[in-house]
């Protein structure tokens, strides 16, 4: 076979490795198979889908807590916008390629690093709207003057606060979809999916915001989406007489951890 592959013009040769190469394969249809089972994966699953769904709507815990990721806060967006806003504070390129680069996934995993430090039994949806109320905060850093220090101050807090958000968005969403939950990893992937819809309304609302009133357009409705959350579920604590600490269930120490 070689010899003859020696001696045949290029073309001839590459069919003559792929038949070599194919053909072998072929045989693996010559073994008998047993025909295979009914996968019972649709059996019954479309009303055990529907029955966790609703038990999800009837929990006002759960309810709550997912109109609370649904909601337009927390979602970061300015986080790519950052960077195009930087010559309006005096920051050059190897400024934003420290800030918003090199450092800027470093910084973004010490905050969610930080979400770790949340204790397991303080209420989920609470600490995700105090985190983005921190990511506010950060903002008004920004505001507060048109300084290249300012910006790689304000950016660095942005990033670390940003990270926290993320590390409470997913231990909250982690309590949401629970432990009876079957289909845990479908409930996570949709509840994740979801979350985009937010994402994505904040960065037109930024740009409309960078449209209407320039940089401080954009960094104000950035910001005041965040504040707003905050104040409606404290409002909405204090007014139900709810805590910051609460009974954990069974794994839920567990959950956090894998959570933040």
């Amino acid at each position: 076979m070689i010899w003859l592959a020696a001696r045949a013009p290029l073309p001839a040769v590459g069919v003559l490795v792929a038949a070599m190469i194919a053909l072998p394969s072929l045989t693996a249809f010559t073994v008998p198979e047993p025909a295979p089972l009914p996968s019972p994966w649709f059996r019954g699953r479309l009303p055990q889908i529907g029955r966790e769904i609703w038990a999800l709507v009837r929990s006002s815990d759960r309810r709550w807590g997912t109109l609370l990721l649904l909601a337009p806060c927390g979602t970061g967006a300015a986080l790519g916008l950052l960077p195009a806003i930087a010559s309006h504070y005096g920051v050059g390129a190897t400024g934003v390629m420290w800030a918003n680069g090199a450092a800027g996934g470093v910084v973004l995993a010490l905050g969610s690093l930080c979400g770790a430090l949340v204790p397991s039994d303080w209420d989920r949806r609470l600490t995700y709207a105090g985190a983005c109320m921190t990511n506010a905060l950060a903002v008004f850093v920004l505001l507060a003057a048109n300084r290249s220090s300012v910006y790689l101050v304000g950016t660095v807090l942005y990033l670390v606060t940003n990270g926290f958000v993320w590390a409470r968005f997913l231990a909250l969403l982690v309590e949401i979809i629970g432990e009876e939950t079957r289909d845990a990893s479908a409930f996570y992937s949709a509840f994740n999916a979801a979350g985009l819809l937010p994402l994505s309304f904040m960065i037109w609302l930024d740009g409309f915001g960078f449209h209407k009133a320039g940089v401080h357009g954009l960094l104000w409705t950035d910001a005041v989406p965040n504040l707003a959350a905050f104040t409606i579920v404290v409002i909405a604590f204090v007014t139900r007489g709810l805590g910051l600490r609460r009974v954990c269930a069974p794994g839920a120490a567990t959950r956090e951890a894998s959570g933040s």
